[in-house]
């Protein structure tokens, strides 16, 4: 994976000689603030701006661009935390066992009282489809930090493997209360019962 690249056109082709600017939060109007950034501001590297890049291509399902932002922010600074649950949720998307394994190696060694350390090796053994350790270790991820939401949703997922129906509820109800207004836990809650 290459570094990221705002320069780049990510929209259709306009003619050029447009000076209207696209309507307030069109794909085109995202794109172009974030060039913006990239270019005008000299932003193209901040962790900030990497971050949201990567939260905006994951919530696009566009997992290979989302990893290359977050790896860019990982070369710049391996302890930057702004974007390492997207990064641990597309390696998962993306069957990254040794990347994922090496990643959260790396946030237990770093901190071991981090719920993200936890939530990663979670993540890991989620991954390979051993959901009882799974379960174990987002259960210690939400005992540290029991208001991120994205540590129930993978306690969640754990139990929705194992159709554990009732425990997988409880755990996006939870992710719910602490994820106001998100629609992911719903979206988790109407998956589990269908």
């Amino acid at each position: 994976l290459g570094s990221p690249d705002f320069a780049a056109e990510d929209g259709p082709p306009g003619d050029g000689g447009e000076d209207a600017a696209p309507p307030p939060g069109s794909v085109d109007s995202v794109d172009s603030a974030f060039r913006s950034l990239a270019l005008v501001h000299g932003l193209g590297r901040s962790p900030d701006t990497l971050a949201r890049a990567a939260s905006r291509s994951y919530a696009r399902h566009d997992l290979r661009s989302a990893l290359a932002y977050c790896a860019a922010i990982d070369a710049d600074d391996p302890y930057c935390t702004a974007a390492k649950y997207v990064h641990v949720a597309c390696l998962v998307g993306l069957g990254s066992r040794r990347g994922l394994y090496r990643l959260a190696h790396r946030l237990v060694d770093s901190d071991p009282r981090d719920s993200l350390a936890w939530f990663a090796v979670g993540s890991y053994y989620y991954l390979i489809r051993r959901y009882d350790l799974a379960q174990r270790h987002f259960s210690r991820a939400t005992r540290l930090d029991p208001g991120r939401a994205e540590c129930w949703i993978g306690f969640g997922c754990s139990f929705a493997a194992c159709d554990e129906s009732d425990q997988a509820l409880a755990s996006f109800r939870a992710a719910q209360n602490k994820l106001r207004g998100g629609h992911v836990p719903l979206l988790y809650m109407g998956m589990e019962y269908l």
